[in-house]
């Protein structure tokens, strides 16, 4: 996170959020998302994106 930080970033760390990674893949031009979870990793979405 430092080394955003450094860069003038928004120093997110793992903890973004799903809306915020949302709102950030969108912003990168990403036209599809789909979150997916797994039933062993209840902390963590997993987020298969595609540019269209």
């Amino acid at each position: 996170m430092s080394v955003s930080l450094a860069l003038r970033g928004e120093g997110l760390g793992a903890m973004w959020g799903r809306h915020k990674a949302q709102e950030l893949l969108s912003e990168a031009g990403f036209t599809q998302v789909t979150i997916k979870n797994v039933e062993q990793d209840m902390m963590n979405n997993y987020y298969i994106c595609t540019k269209g």
